[in-house]
């Protein structure tokens, strides 16, 4: 059928050529280029991420953000959220206000990645969206309920630091069950959380040894302090007055 030009059998054989059994890069490439040229969007992202990850073609940023932005025209939402990453973390193609205007986008057809970090603009006055606690719930609690681990974490926050603006009071059990749901759904952030929980005793006999207990299993999930670190220090940069 990829012989025969038909773009979705040539996107899915390129995706075969990049797994453990088969695995040729370039034949990928080639495959996810030809499907790509054919305004295939699925495969226009997948090229996009040759070109980030080097898979049989050599690393190229600007080819990559090419065939992203043709994929996100092509109302490929994945695409589209991706792009609004790199208009924040790719320092030569910085744009926090296009990428706002993505996640807007995004946010009006329910994406959940996009609901949650649209909210965090809200909530720090990222984009020059201003500060809108009621909007930065709504978006992280719709975000929450497809069940969005980020967002259900995030929703244990509220609960710790208590927004009596939302109605909402301090409530250290909540929070817990909140981050224990997320932890459940494997995110490493929420476990950090929960060792965090316990370091201090927020609703809980403080217990390094616990604390330590959930730090190594945040660990173990791929959870990297300094990165984490890093990431809130990028929000407050990113954070407008």
């Amino acid at each position: 059928s990829a012989e025969q030009g038909f773009a979705p059998a040539q996107n899915d054989y390129g995706i075969f050529c990049t797994s453990n059994t088969n695995y040729k890069p370039f034949e990928a490439y080639n495959w996810f280029t030809k499907a790509a040229e054919q305004d295939y969007a699925l495969a226009q992202y997948n090229l996009a991420k040759c070109y980030v990850y080097s898979l049989g073609v050599q690393s190229d940023i600007d080819e990559a953000i090419y065939w992203m932005e043709r994929s996100s025209n092509n109302d490929y939402n994945v695409a589209t959220y991706q792009l609004a990453g790199v208009y924040v973390n790719v320092e030569e193609y910085r744009d926090i206000i296009e990428a706002v205007e993505l996640l807007k986008s995004l946010a009006d057809e329910d994406f959940a990645p996009a609901l949650y970090d649209l909210g965090l603009c809200y909530l720090n006055n990222i984009g020059y969206v201003g500060i809108d606690y009621d909007k930065a719930y709504e978006l992280i609690k719709k975000s929450a309920e497809q069940n969005y681990a980020p967002a259900i974490a995030n929703l244990g926050m509220f609960y710790i630091n208590s927004f009596p603006v939302l109605g909402i009071e301090q409530d250290y059990n909540k929070a817990m069950n909140l981050f224990i749901e997320a932890a459940d759904m494997g995110l490493p952030l929420a476990y950090y959380y929960i060792g965090e929980m316990y370091k201090i005793g927020y609703g809980v006999k403080s217990s390094m040894r616990k604390a330590q207990k959930w730090y190594d299993e945040a660990t173990k999930r791929g959870f990297n302090l300094q990165q984490y670190q890093n990431q809130q220090y990028q929000m407050n940069q990113h954070r407008e007055v």
